[in-house]
């Protein structure tokens, strides 16, 4: 029987969402595998979540321009690493105890903070387990790279590359794609969904996005799009962002058209499913979702960093349209693929070219695989050995 430690954060829906297809990946093969799923900002004590994740949103809506800088430039990445260590230094013991307590055979973490965490204490050498680091998004960062990673599960050979320019050995990287949960691949029909739905076979349906905090849209793209894009069902999922929710529920549609609005889904896929046109920003998994169930996508503008990049990830290979920055520009689009059945196949196509929704099946055997490899040498891994300090 196996124990996996998995750290994602709530920053983003995203980084929780990939732990937990990973580990339902992992508990389909192994049924007696014990995994634990911690949010790596309830270790953090409140007063440093309340930091980093308003650092964050408050960063993205005020200063844009700010995040993007930091997540793209090299020579800052010196700098905000000696920043966290010093901000993190103090939550160091509380994630060993953790860990100690877990006794887990395996450390799997989902976003950055908690992968650098734990590789700090693998450094200090605090703890001796394999750490597996897994991106959620088309392009990767500086601050991922750390010697003391075992092994990185990245979506696209690009970001393969990146790691390596970032001095990450080649034969620590594997290409996965990004972890979706595999119930995605196994949804039923369309017509039987759209049946559940209420929504008749012929109709033209639009499902807008904007991640797990409600942003990239407003009532004025949604309005836009009902008006002008020849949608018969248009489907609002808001997250968390409240006041979009009350906007788009107290006031009328289109006379032609069928609003219906969602703070959050448990059952995206099905969603996924009866939408001819996916409207959403560039979120990595929400993208890895959609193309994975091979779905047209018109892309809201992208968030600074991560999501510029994912947005060049998929426009590159031709899987989506995009990204708009004007109502107008993002309603012309959406009737387009509406209207153009050549165009929306060729999306759909191009989608479903990139989509891996075997990732995370891909994932859990590589966890199987260190555990294995750690487990033959009781001291250290072998791709411990030769670890530069």
């Amino acid at each position: 029987m196996s124990r996996i430690l998995a750290f994602s954060t709530n920053i983003s829906a995203g980084h929780r969402r990939a732990a937990e297809a990973i580990a339902k990946a992992i508990e389909e093969n192994d049924p007696c595998a014990e995994i634990a799923k911690r949010d790596a900002l309830d270790l953090v004590g409140p007063s440093r979540r309340w930091f980093l994740t308003g650092a964050y949103l408050g960063m993205l809506r005020r200063r844009p321009d700010l995040w993007d800088n930091l997540y793209r430039n090299e020579k800052s990445k010196r700098g905000i690493t000696a920043f966290f260590r010093l901000l993190l230094g103090g939550v160091r013991t509380r994630f060993e105890d953790e860990i100690n307590r877990c006794e887990p055979d395996l450390i799997l973490c989902t976003q950055a903070i908690p992968a650098r965490i734990v590789a700090d204490l693998k450094r200090r050498g605090r703890i001796a387990k394999p750490l597996l680091a897994v991106a959620t998004d088309y392009g990767v960062h500086p601050y991922w790279a750390d010697p003391w990673v075992d092994a990185y599960a990245v979506p696209s050979e690009k970001a393969r590359e990146e790691l390596i320019e970032d001095g990450v050995e080649a034969d620590r990287i594997y290409v996965t794609g990004i972890p979706v949960d595999g119930s995605i691949m196994r949804v039923p029909a369309e017509g039987m969904i759209r049946e559940e739905f209420a929504i008749s076979r012929s109709a033209k349906v639009v499902l807008i996005m904007g991640g797990g905090n409600g942003l990239g849209f407003g009532a004025a793209e949604v309005r836009e799009i009902e008006e002008k894009a020849g949608a018969d069902e248009v489907l609002v999922v808001t997250g968390g962002n409240h006041l979009l929710r009350r906007e788009l529920t107290s006031s009328e549609p289109c006379s032609s058209v069928r609003r219906r609005v969602f703070s959050e889904v448990a059952n995206v896929e099905k969603f996924f499913r009866v939408a001819d046109v996916i409207v959403s920003k560039p979120g990595g998994l929400t993208m890895a979702e959609a193309t994975a169930m091979g779905k047209a996508i018109v892309l809201l503008e992208p968030l600074p960093g991560q999501e510029i990049r994912n947005a060049e990830f998929l426009l590159s290979n031709g899987a989506a349209l995009g990204p708009f920055s004007s109502k107008e520009a993002l309603s012309e689009a959406v009737r387009r693929v509406l209207e153009d059945d050549v165009l929306r196949e060729k999306l759909q196509q191009r989608a479903r070219e990139v989509g891996k929704g075997s990732a995370a099946e891909e994932i859990a055997r590589l966890c199987v695989d260190m555990i294995e490899r750690f487990g033959k040498n009781s001291a250290v891994p072998r791709y411990l050995n030769e670890r530069a300090v």
